[in-house]
C-alpha cells in the first residue's frame, strides 16, 4: 500500500507512527512500520490528513492517490496560470489574418422589392405552415488576395502571448532540472556501493586481502574486527546524521566525520580515507550537476536572523540543504517542536532559504529521499540567498550573485513558490 515505508530510518518511523497516534515507546523500526500500515488499513482515511502527506512525502513514500496532485489541484493550478497570463481572461483571442469588408455598394445585387432602404420589409409574418421564407446571404468581399492587395504585415506577438511562453518554458526547465536530480541521487548511490573502493565489498576485500606491510587503512581493518562492522565507516557517519535538512538528526556525527581525527564519535574515529571519499563527492557532483547548484532549507527566523548578525560564516556551521524545494517545504508538516505546533499545524516563523551552493562545501552524502547534500556553513553567502516565508512571500531577497536577477515576491503564494 505504502511504497518505501520499510526503507524510512528509525528517527522517521517515529515521526510517522506519532503523527498518526501510535505508541512507538519500545517498539524497533519494523514494528512501528507494521503498526503503521496496519493503522492505515483499519482507517484509510489517515492518508488524506496534512500531516501524513507532509511527512510521507519529506521521508520519500508512495501513497497511491495522495502524493501525486489531484484533478482539483490540477485544476487550480491551471486556473493560477491563466490567471497569470491575464486578469479575467481565461482563453488567448483568435487573431482572424484575413480581413473582411462589405462589398462596395455597385457590386452588390439588385435590390429586391420590399427590401428597400427605409422601407418596410414586405414578408408575410406566416406563411400558413407550408413555407419557409428564404434567408438570402450576406456577401463579403475578401481583402487581401493577389498582388495588387497584398495582405499586412503578421500582428506582433501580445505581451500576454509572451508571459505565456516563458511559463510553459519556465515548466520545462522545472521538468529538466528535476531529472537531473533525480539522475544525480541514483548515481551517487551506484557510485559509493559499486564502484568506488570505497563501498561495502571492495573495503571488505581491501581488508582481507591485503598484504602484511600495508598500512594506509589500519583503523578501519580495527573497527572492521573488534565491532564486526560489515559495511564502510562513511555509511555509518552518515546514518548516524540522517534528518539534517530537519535538524533532527545527530551534527555531531558530520563533524567528527569532517574532523581530521580531531574528534570522536563514542568509539568511532573518522574514516581515515575520508579526503579520498570526499573528493569523489565533489567530483562527480561537478560532473554531473555544475559547479553551482540550487538549494532548500526550512528553517525558523532565527536562523534567518542569525545570518545577518554580523558573525563570522564560520561559526554557521555544518547545514543540510534539500535540492529539490518541494521536499525541504515537506518538513513543515513533521510532527516536531521545530516544525510545527502543538496542535500540528505549521509555525508561524517558519522560513525556507533558498540559496546558492558553491560545489567545493560539500562534506559528505546526505539522505537520497530527502535530495539532501550536507555543506560547510563557511561558505554561505546571506547576501546571495533569498529568504521566503511558507506562503511563499519574499522576506528578504538576494543583493547580489546568481539568485538576484529570479527574485521577485510571489503573487500566487505556495503556488508559485513550489514551481507549480
Amino acid at each position: 500500500m505504502i511504497q518505501g515505508l520499510a526503507a524510512i530510518p528509525y528517527v522517521g518511523a517515529v515521526a510517522l507512527g506519532t503523527a498518526i497516534g501510535i505508541n512507538t515507546t519500545g517498539k524497533n523500526v519494523l514494528e512501528i512500520s507494521n503498526a503503521i500500515t496496519k493503522k492505515i488499513q483499519e482507517n484509510p482515511e489517515i492518508i488524506n490528513t496534512p500531516q501524513f502527506k507532509g511527512l510521507a512525502f519529506a521521508m520519500g513514500l508512495r501513497v497511491p492517490g495522495v502524493i501525486a496532485p489531484d484533478a482539483d489541484e490540477m485544476e487550480k493550478v491551471r486556473q493560477d496560470i491563466e490567471k497569470n497570463l491575464k486578469p479575467g481572461e481565461t482563453k488567448p483571442p483568435k487573431i482572424d489574418l484575413t480581413e473582411t469588408l462589405p462589398l462596395p455598394e455597385e457590386e452588390l445585387l439588385p435590390r429586391l422589392p420590399g427590401f428597400g432602404e427605409g422601407e418596410k420589409p414586405d414578408v408575410p409574418l406566416t406563411t400558413g405552415g407550408s413555407e419557409i421564407p428564404e434567408q438570402l446571404p450576406i456577401i463579403f468581399a475578401k481583402k487581401g488576395i493577389g498582388e495588387n492587395n497584398p495582405p499586412g504585415p503578421l500582428p506582433k506577438s501580445t505581451k500576454r502571448v509572451e508571459e505565456g511562453k516563458e511559463i510553459i518554458e519556465k515548466q520545462m526547465d522545472v521538468a529538466v532540472e528535476d531529472k537531473k536530480i533525480f539522475d544525480y541521487f541514483d548515481g551517487i548511490e551506484e557510485l559509493y556501493d559499486n564502484e568506488w573502493y570505497g563501498s561495502d565489498k571492495n573495503i571488505k576485500n581491501f581488508i582481507l586481502n591485503r598484504e602484511p606491510n600495508d598500512v594506509p587503512y589500519s583503523y578501519e581493518e580495527n573497527v572492521f574486527q573488534q565491532y564486526g562492522q560489515t559495511r564502510p565507516l562513511h555509511e555509518f557517519f552518515e546514518d548516524e546524521y540522517q534528518g539534517g535538512v530537519g535538524d533532527l538528526g545527530n551534527a555531531d556525527a558530520a563533524k567528527v566525520m569532517v574532523g581530521g581525527g580531531m574528534y570522536r564519535y563514542g568509539e568511532f574515529n573518522a574514516p581515515e580515507y575520508y579526503d579520498e571519499y570526499r573528493d569523489k563527492l565533489v567530483e562527480y557532483t561537478m560532473d554531473t550537476l555544475g559547479k553551482e547548484l540550487k538549494g532548500y532549507r526550512l528553517t525558523r527566523k532565527d536562523e534567518m536572523d542569525k545570518y545577518f548578525s554580523g558573525i563570522d560564516t564560520d561559526e554557521f556551521g555544518i547545514k543540510s540543504f534539500s535540492l529539490d524545494k518541494k521536499t525541504a517545504l515537506g518538513f513543515q508538516y513533521l510532527w516536531s517542536d521545530y516544525f510545527t505546533n502543538q496542535d500540528g499545524s505549521p509555525r508561524e516563523d517558519l522560513v525556507l532559504i533558498e540559496a546558492p551552493i558553491d560545489v567545493e562545501s560539500l562534506l559528505m552524502r546526505g539522505k537520497s529521499n530527502e535530495k539532501e547534500i550536507v555543506v560547510d556553513g563557511g561558505y554561505l553567502e546571506p547576501d546571495k540567498m533569498n529568504f521566503y516565508d511558507i506562503k511563499g512571500n519574499l522576506l528578504k531577497g538576494a543583493e547580489r550573485g546568481s539568485l538576484k536577477k529570479t527574485t521577485k515576491k510571489a503573487d500566487g503564494g505556495i503556488v508559485e513558490l513550489l514551481n507549480l
